[in-house]
């Protein structure tokens, strides 16, 4: 294999990427997780399982993702795997797609996670195999969505996740996951198992279900980040009216409310006023708006991506920014129009893109060479996944530029100083927002403590996940010597799981392989054994 010294846009589908393959094949569980790091191909990955298990099994592939990816995985399909994959976005689609099953079972299809969870889900398809892309995105196992997942996944011989943050905001998130790749067992057995098995003995559930890769170990070259924090203050006058709110507020609202409203402070000054139906302050200029302004107009960078938290900044951001053209997607921007809006801002020469939560996963945005965060969010996966829109395969430039913006005295300045600096979160991992500098000193408005206990409670095990990422798959890197990447062309994977169904020819005979296939089968039992003390 030689990856070491390649450029991103060089990178074809590689060795690493037929791991998934083999531990699926080799761990007897019927579901795995790829939790690579962000830009490092997972679709690729799950395109060779899907093409190898669909031709030996004989079962059609889908592959649920939201509606914003059906376009990407359909040109990822054709472009890597000549592969015609069909679109399932409505009902029609649906019952189209279980008809053509019968005639044509090694057809792909790639369907809308939405028409999942309006319930379609249980009229649905019966599948080889379950690609959940962003499974991250089931978390809340007591949703109508997930219920649809789960149904579509127990009719499926073999499920596959993939997540570069499998965990978002707790625990409950991986069982939630596992649950959908385990769907032969129930989640309250699997969240248990979980909850008991992460304090002690956390590689026997990721040993043999999980594999990650990321960038610095493959020696792959990925763009460097030039990270800066660009600090701003809001008037004392405004800092008194956000005070003076959440006063009158802090009876009424729950802690919860209260962080939403001190995040809406910190984004956007006339958003806030209008909330609380607020006279405009007219003396107190918006300096992050003037900020990104005077950006725009000074950086080389031609294509910007802005992140913010609330429809209504990216509304105010749009009607008052004219240094470039600027294109805006919310979780109002119709999907029919979303790839419109994408085309059009990489055709212009240049542009901004302004995007929401909407826009923090799954979309390739390479072309671009910089990333505003305009709202800061405390979650570094978060960041993570931001960033990764344009720090991934295809990106072209050396450099690319990262500004955060931190407003003082503010939300910012409490929630990220006591959760990066109380838990110690590093530069080291490989969530890479450690280069983030954040102030020592005291934030002066004593800001609601309740509220923010109540979310650095849940970040603790949040972080320590973060944490156990480095240690995740560290063996399977040894294998990567061992694998003949030639079978990552699907007609010569195909024609191996027709000659040699229990083989696995890509992985050579020797006696690391071995170990590696041994030692996956034996924890896998052990997991299954856990699984069934639970249930």
């Amino acid at each position: 294999m030689r990856i070491s010294g390649m450029t991103t846009s060089e990178i074809a589908p590689a060795a690493y990427q037929l791991v998934p393959l083999s531990k699926l094949s080799s761990n007897g569980l019927s579901g795995l997780l790829i939790a690579d790091g962000v830009g490092l191909g997972k679709t690729i990955s799950a395109s060779l399982l899907g093409v190898y298990f669909s031709q030996l099994h004989g079962l059609p592939t889908a592959i649920v993702c939201s509606p914003i990816l059906v376009t990407k995985w359909l040109t990822e399909l054709r472009s890597k795997f000549g592969l015609s994959a069909f679109a399932v976005r409505s009902k029609e689609d649906l019952v189209t797609a279980t008809n053509e099953m019968r005639l044509r079972p090694l057809n792909f299809y790639v369907v809308t996670s939405s028409l999942l969870s309006s319930g379609l889900g249980e009229d649905g398809l019966s599948l080889g195999v379950l690609i959940i892309d962003e499974i991250q995105n089931f978390r809340n196992h007591e949703t109508r969505g997930y219920a649809a997942a789960l149904a579509l996944a127990k009719r499926s011989k073999l499920r596959v996740g993939l997540s570069a943050t499998p965990i978002n905001n707790s625990l409950d998130d991986l069982s939630s996951e596992l649950a959908l790749l385990l769907a032969e067992d129930n989640w309250e057995a699997v969240s248990a198992m979980v909850t008991d098995l992460w304090s002690w003995d956390r590689e026997r559930i990721t040993r043999p279900l999980v594999t990650r890769f990321v960038k610095e170990r493959l020696g792959i070259h990925f763009a460097r980040r030039q990270v800066r924090m660009k600090s701003v203050r809001f008037s004392a006058d405004y800092n008194r009216v956000v005070d003076s709110v959440l006063r009158k507020r802090n009876g009424e609202a729950n802690i919860y409310e209260i962080v939403t409203y001190l995040r809406m402070a910190a984004s956007c000054p006339e958003l806030f006023l209008k909330k609380f139906g607020k006279s405009k302050l007219s003396k107190s200029p918006d300096p992050k708006l003037k900020f990104v302004r005077s950006e725009l107009l000074a950086s080389s960078v031609t294509h910007w991506l802005l992140f913010v938290e609330f429809e209504g900044t990216a509304r105010y951001l749009a009607a008052n920014i004219r240094e470039k053209p600027v294109f805006v997607i919310t979780g109002r921007t119709p999907i029919f129009e979303r790839d419109e809006i994408i085309a059009s801002f990489e055709q212009s020469k240049s542009g901004l893109m302004i995007l929401t939560p909407v826009g923090g996963e799954g979309l390739d945005l390479q072309f671009c060479q910089g990333v505003i965060n305009y709202d800061l969010h405390w979650n570094p996966m978060k960041i993570e996944q931001r960033i990764g829109r344009i720090d991934r395969i295809g990106q072209t430039k050396d450099a690319i530029e990262v500004i955060n913006i931190r407003v003082a005295d503010s939300v910012d300045d409490h929630v990220l100083r006591v959760i990066f600096k109380k838990l110690g979160l590093t530069e080291k991992s490989i969530f890479a927002t450690g280069d983030i500098v954040f102030p020592k000193r005291e934030a002066r408005i004593q800001l609601r403590q309740r509220a923010f206990e109540a979310e650095l409670n849940e970040s603790k095990q949040l972080l320590s996940a973060i944490r156990y990422n480095d240690q995740i798959g560290l063996e399977e890197y040894s294998l990567l010597g061992e694998i003949d990447d030639s079978y990552c062309n699907p007609a010569k994977l195909r024609e191996s799981a027709l000659t040699a169904p229990s083989k696995l020819p890509w992985l050579s005979s020797g006696p690391a392989v071995r170990g590696w296939r041994r030692g996956i089968e034996e924890e896998a039992i052990k997991l299954r054994e856990a699984l069934s003390s639970y249930s």
